[in-house]
């Protein structure tokens, strides 16, 4: 069987350095072009058996607002209000997650338990799913895994400056926010008593702005706090169901294509996507060339065409080879070259590891 390839390669686009138009090909002074490729990103999380139509479960509580909140005024800590909704949070996530499985995974069903499944005990705690739930669940005959979201976690740093005068006909605030949220997640299975699975999702995220009133508007910083705290969640549901269904993203490559006339002619038959004859030409000169740091330049561009053949070992080896040229040829870690050589290896390296993990035993005789 053909292997299914990773990269969508029909919607190729490359920019020059200096001058950016989308669709086109663009001739530049500059040697430096980006290439921007659609990404199909393997789950990190997958079963051994081929239907498997997952339930998701909100079995966290509602971690207490004094915990996780600080909120800054005019440089004066402020009390949180009490009127402060954050019990959506999980839905949030749970109903995120649970549409972007079903939208992109074409295999399988997925739904969400509409109760919570956990009303009592400790926030911090991650207990075992209610055994009577899980029975409920699984004598359906429907789902065969559940996706428990057991705890949720926060940190809300919120500081807010009046930036406006007492006379100005509106209210001008600078706000800088910090947020960052971790999910904790089970997986269960039919007819296993204990969790199958377990592991994190998390993220955090930094914003600057200016938040502007009219002199009569209420400033309703409650809200903006469970703004702040819904989007997030809102991105963690979407990052946990990527952990199990494969996802397109565009990504950004770098193509070097040179001064001389065999560079330019590689870089000619990449942007007409003939990448084997591209390939030809630069591993010939890559052979030839004794300079350091432009064997580090087409190091780079081999690595790209081992990734569009989905080739992550000979990619990775590409760019270690690279990194080695670097170092060799005495370039800063903080070149430009090095930071992406360093940025592009560990892609490769996450990419390969999903691809090859192993997938997760499900009972084959309960589904």
């Amino acid at each position: 069987m053909q292997k299914k390839k990773n990269i969508y390669r029909h919607r190729i686009i490359i920019y020059s350095l200096l001058l950016i138009m989308s669709g086109t090909f663009l001739t530049s002074c500059s040697n430096l072009h980006y290439l921007y490729i659609d990404i199909q990103e393997q789950p990190s999380i997958s079963f051994s058996v081929e239907n498997a139509n997952t339930l998701l479960v909100n079995n966290a509580l509602p971690q207490p607002i004094d915990s996780g909140i600080t909120w800054i005024f005019d440089k004066k800590p402020e009390l949180i209000p009490d009127s402060l909704k954050v019990e959506n949070i999980a839905w949030n996530v749970i109903q995120t997650a649970t549409k972007t499985i079903f939208n992109l995974d074409v295999n399988n069903d997925a739904a969400y338990y509409k109760y919570p499944t956990r009303t009592s005990g400790k926030w911090m705690e991650t207990p075992l799913l209610d055994e009577d739930i899980r029975e409920e669940i699984f004598t359906l005959d429907e789902y065969q895994v559940i996706i428990s979201l057991d705890k949720i976690e926060y940190d809300l740093n919120l500081n807010v400056e009046t930036l406006s005068s007492k006379n100005s006909p509106d209210l001008k605030y600078q706000i800088e926010d910090n947020v960052k949220m971790q999910l904790f997640v089970s997986l269960y299975a039919p007819g296993i008593k204990e969790k199958i699975s377990t592991f994190v999702v998390c993220d955090s995220l930094n914003h600057q702005y200016i938040y502007t009133l009219g002199i009569d508007d209420d400033p309703l910083f409650d809200k903006l706090i469970e703004e702040i705290l819904s989007g997030m969640a809102t991105n963690l549901g979407r990052q946990l169901a990527y952990r199990f269904v494969p996802h397109w993203q565009t990504q950004t490559r770098i193509v070097y294509s040179g001064h001389s006339s065999r560079m330019k002619e590689a870089y000619s038959y990449a942007t007409k996507d003939n990448w084997e004859a591209a390939e030809e030409i630069w591993t010939t000169l890559y052979n030839q060339e004794k300079n350091k740091k432009a064997q580090v330049k087409l190091a780079i561009n081999l690595a790209l065409t081992q990734e569009l053949k989905d080739d992550y070992e000979s990619g990775i080896d590409w760019l270690r080879k690279a990194n080695r040229h670097a170092e060799e040829s005495n370039l800063s870690d903080k070149s430009s070259e090095v930071i992406y050589i360093k940025e592009y290896l560990e892609l490769l390296e996450k990419r390969r590891l999903s691809e090859d993990a192993p997938p997760i035993r499900l009972d084959s005789q309960t589904i």
